[in-house]
C-alpha cells in the first residue's frame, strides 16, 4: 500500500534533513499489542519515538523532538507515498457535516488545515491517519498542514507539523496514528443482515422514546414489556439492539446528580425533539473519564443479564473536542485548547464489545457516524450507519444531486473499511414514495443496504422479497467500476446466481428519458428469458437476446433477469 516509508523530515536553511533511526527495538509484546521504540538524530535535532501496534492493525506513535541547541526550521513534516492506483478516493472529517470531504482524489489532490482524521484509498482498501491534538503544530497561510498530491503514478502525502519558519528551543511532542483498511473481514452473510421494519429482519434497534426511562440509558419504562419485546424478537430470529449512549448521559439519570460535575464535558447539552420529549437534556460525557466508563459498562452488563439484549446502537460516535478529564492542553498564555480523545473512545468501545462477546452468543453492535467515518474508533463494532447529514441539505427525492457515485465509494460502501454499512434515508413527506426505488437501486449499485425508515417501507419490502427469492446473499457481485455492463452515464452492477441475475442500474445522465439496451453476456447470463423491475414491477422487452430498459433522468432500477418464479 505504501511505495515509500513514513519519514520525518526537517527543512533547515533550505536543506532537507531526514531523521531516520537505524533500528527499532521491541519493548514489549502480548497477544493483543506490541510496543516498539526508536531514536534518531540529524541537523541538531534528536528524535525519540514510541510506537504501539494492536491486533486489529491500529497504530499510535508518540514523537519527541529536542534540539541540541536552538535551531530554526523552515518545516517539520511527515511524508510518505502511495501508488496512485491505491489512492483514488479520499475522506476527511473536518466537522463540516454534509460538507465533509469524501470523493475522488483528483489531479489537483487534496489539502486541509489541521484536522484529526483523513483516509486515502480505493474501492478495496486504504490507509487512515489520525491525531488527537494540535499542540506544537505551527500553521502557515501559504502551506497546508495536510496534503495529498498526485505526482505521476504516485501520491505524495505531507503532514506539516511545522509549516513556517520556527525556532525550536525546547522539546516538542506529537502524537498520531495510522491504520489500514479494511479493519476486519466482511461476514459472508452480510447481504442478509436486515433492519426492522423490513420484512424478516435480522436485528432491530429499540429507540428510547416510549421504551426507556431516560434517553439513551439502559432502564426500561416497563421491564416486563421490554423483556417480552426481546423474547418475541428472538423467537423470530431477530437480534435486539437498544439505543444506548456512550458519550452522552441523560440529566435525569439519578447518578448524574451525584457524578455529573465529573462526567459532563462542559460543552454538549443537547435537546433535539426526541430528547426533549423525554424531559431531560442529553449531557455530553467524555470517554476519557474512567469512572464513566466503569459506570456505563456496569449498566450495560446489568441490561444484558436481565433482558438478554444482543448489542447496542451507539449514536453520535464522533471524537468531540474536549478539555475535561485527561483532555485538552494549555498554551503559554494559559488558554485551554481541546483535544479529540480518539483513544478513549476506542477503549470504551473495546470494553463494551468484549462484554457482549463474553455474554451473548452472536452479538451485534451498530455505530451511527454520519459524515465522519473515523476508522480507529470503529474496529470493535460490526455495522456502520451513515447518511443523516443529508437532513441538512434541500433533498427532495434525488440523492444524486448531493451524493455522487465517487462520494458513495469513498464514504458509504463499507467494503473498503471493513464494516457492514447501512444507509439512513432522509426523505420527508411525499418524497419517500417518489425517491425510495431509485435510492434502493443506488445503494444496491454499491452493495449497500438501508435502514428502511424515512422512506417507503412497501418498496423496500418488495426489494427484500425479490432479493431473498433470487438468492442475493450468495450471489457473485461485479461492481460497475470493475464490470462490463456500464455504458456512459449508465452505471450497472451485476449480481449473478443460479443462472439468474439482479442488476442495480442507475442512469446518471441529464436526458429526460432514454432506453438502454443490455447484452446478455455483459449481464452474466447466457440467455435472456424475462426481466422486470423488482420494485416497480415493470416488465421489459427482450429482443435478439438484448434487454431494452427505459430510464428517466437520475432514475435507478433493480432489474431481476430470468426470475425463477
Amino acid at each position: 500500500m505504501l511505495s515509500s516509508p513514513v519519514t520525518l523530515e526537517a527543512v533547515i536553511a533550505g536543506r532537507t534533513v531526514t531523521l531516520r533511526g537505524d533500528s527499532c527495538a521491541l519493548d514489549a509484546a502480548s497477544d493483543t499489542k506490541a510496543t516498539l521504540s526508536s531514536t534518531a538524530a540529524a541537523g541538531g535535532l534528536k528524535l525519540s519515538a514510541r510506537h504501539e501496534v494492536q491486533l486489529d492493525g491500529y497504530t499510535w506513535t508518540d514523537l519527541s523532538i529536542e534540539p541540541d541547541a536552538p535551531v530554526s526550521v523552515d518545516e517539520l513534516r511527515l511524508t510518505w507515498s502511495m501508488p496512485r492506483a491505491e489512492a483514488t478516493l479520499m475522506h476527511a472529517d473536518r466537522l463540516k457535516w454534509a460538507q465533509n470531504e469524501a470523493g475522488a482524489l483528483d489531479a489537483d489532490g487534496w489539502s486541509s488545515p489541521h484536522t484529526h482524521f483523513f483516509w486515502l484509498g480505493n474501492e478495496d482498501r486504504g490507509l487512515s491517519w489520525y491525531t488527537e491534538s494540535d499542540q506544537h503544530w505551527v500553521a502557515s497561510e501559504d502551506r497546508p498542514a495536510l496534503e495529498a498530491r498526485p505526482e505521476g503514478d504516485q501520491v505524495k502525502v505531507t503532514i506539516r507539523l511545522i509549516a513556517q519558519p520556527t525556532e525550536i528551543s525546547s522539546k516538542l511532542t506529537y502524537g498520531f496514528g495510522m491504520m489500514a483498511t479494511p479493519i476486519r473481514p466482511k461476514p459472508e452473510n452480510a447481504r442478509r443482515w436486515r433492519m426492522a421494519p423490513g420484512v424478516r429482519p435480522t436485528f432491530k434497534v429499540i429507540w428510547p422514546n416510549g421504551n426507556m426511562k431516560y434517553y439513551g440509558h439502559t432502564e426500561p419504562i416497563d421491564p416486563e414489556e421490554f423483556a417480552q419485546q426481546v423474547k418475541d424478537a428472538h423467537a423470530q430470529g431477530c437480534l435486539v439492539v437498544p439505543y444506548i449512549n456512550l458519550n452522552f448521559v441523560s440529566a435525569g439519570v439519578p447518578e448524574y446528580g451525584y457524578y455529573g460535575k465529573r462526567w459532563y464535558d462542559g460543552v454538549r447539552a443537547v435537546t433535539p425533539s426526541d430528547v426533549a420529549q423525554m424531559g431531560h437534556a442529553s449531557m455530553g460525557v467524555c470517554p476519557s473519564i474512567r469512572d464513566w466508563q466503569d459506570y456505563i459498562l456496569y449498566r450495560i452488563n446489568e441490561m444484558i443479564d436481565r433482558y438478554e439484549v444482543d448489542g447496542i446502537y451507539i449514536d453520535c460516535w464522533g471524537p468531540y473536542p474536549c478539555t475535561v478529564g485527561t483532555c485538552g492542553w494549555q498554551d503559554e498564555g494559559g488558554k485551554m485548547h481541546p483535544t479529540r480523545p480518539i483513544r478513549a473512545y476506542r477503549e470504551l468501545l473495546r470494553r463494551v464489545y468484549t462484554l457482549f462477546y463474553e455474554k451473548r452468543p452472536d452479538p451485534l453492535m451498530m455505530i451511527h457516524m454520519s459524515s465522519q467515518v473515523n476508522i480507529p474508533m470503529l474496529s470493535f463494532n460490526h455495522t456502520l450507519l451513515d447518511g443523516e447529514q443529508f437532513r441538512s441539505v434541500p433533498l427532495q427525492d434525488d440523492y444524486l444531486e448531493f451524493m455522487p457515485p465517487e462520494m458513495v465509494r469513498a464514504e458509504f460502501m463499507g467494503h473498503n473499511y471493513g464494516l457492514v454499512d447501512f444507509f439512513l434515508p432522509e426523505f420527508r413527506g411525499e418524497y419517500g414514495k417518489t425517491g425510495t426505488a431509485t435510492l434502493a437501486a443506488y445503494l444496491l449499485l454499491h452493495d449497500i443496504t438501508a435502514w428502511p425508515i424515512w422512506s417507503d417501507i412497501e418498496q423496500w419490502n418488495r426489494l427484500y422479497e425479490a432479493a431473498d427469492a433470487f438468492g442475493l446473499e450468495k450471489a457473485e457481485f461485479v461492481p460497475y467500476w470493475a464490470g462490463a455492463a456500464s455504458a456512459g452515464p449508465l452505471l450497472v452492477s451485476t449480481y449473478t446466481h443460479n443462472g439468474a441475475a439482479m442488476l442495480a442500474a442507475v442512469y446518471t445522465g441529464e436526458s429526460p428519458r432514454v432506453t438502454i439496451a443490455f447484452e446478455a453476456g455483459a449481464l452474466g447470463v447466457p440467455t435472456l428469458r424475462d426481466a422486470r423491475d423488482a420494485i416497480r414491477g415493470d416488465h421489459f422487452e427482450i429482443r435478439d437476446n438484448r434487454l431494452q430498459v427505459p430510464f428517466e433522468r437520475h432514475q435507478g432500477r433493480v432489474i431481476w433477469v430470468n426470475p425463477n418464479d
